[in-house]
């Protein structure tokens, strides 16, 4: 039931993503770019205080690490691989599908964003999705690859947290 429906997804975003140049350019955006400007927002607000920096390394090294540990429990070949068609952005970087890092660290990063709180929050979710359906919309991930991902970067800053607090 979830192969088909991460399939079926996964295939109709790409394709329209891939539909008109207005699509692609967009999809592109938020599959390579909106990442960056993440990063920029977070710098921006981990800079007002130390413990934010610290929270940033300890949970991007946690999410880096469950999702290496992830990555060898249950290996997935990427969508354009197991479909027969070429990816919107270059692949030859690529490892496995499953998890995505770029959701882990999207949601990292947006974690910090909601944690500043105000506008911030807004700032944040809207960047995270932008992440998670823009690598879907390129053909790299399915949809479970970006939900379990960002799911394992918010746990991370959890932990992190967590730790911080107790330290």
């Amino acid at each position: 039931m979830m192969k088909g429906w991460d399939h079926t997804v996964s295939r109709a975003l790409f394709f329209w993503a891939k539909s008109t140049g207005w699509s692609r350019f967009f999809a592109i955006l938020l599959a390579r770019w909106w990442i960056f400007l993440l990063g920029v927002a977070v710098v921006a607000v981990a800079l007002s205080g130390v413990k934010k920096i610290e929270l940033l390394v300890l949970a991007l090294i946690f999410g880096w690490g469950l999702n290496l540990l992830f990555g060898k429990l249950r290996t997935r070949k990427r969508p354009y691989t197991t479909h027969g068609y070429n990816a919107l952005i270059p692949t030859w970087l690529l490892g496995g599908s499953f998890p995505s890092d770029h959701a882990m660290m999207s949601a990292v990063f947006g974690s910090l964003l909601i944690l500043a709180g105000g506008v911030w929050i807004w700032v944040g979710i809207v960047l995270v999705v932008g992440v998670m359906v823009g690598r879907v919309m390129v053909g790299v991930h399915y949809p479970s690859d970006v939900l379990i991902g960002a799911c394992i970067g918010f746990l991370s800053v959890y932990v992190a947290s967590f730790l911080i607090f107790l330290f």
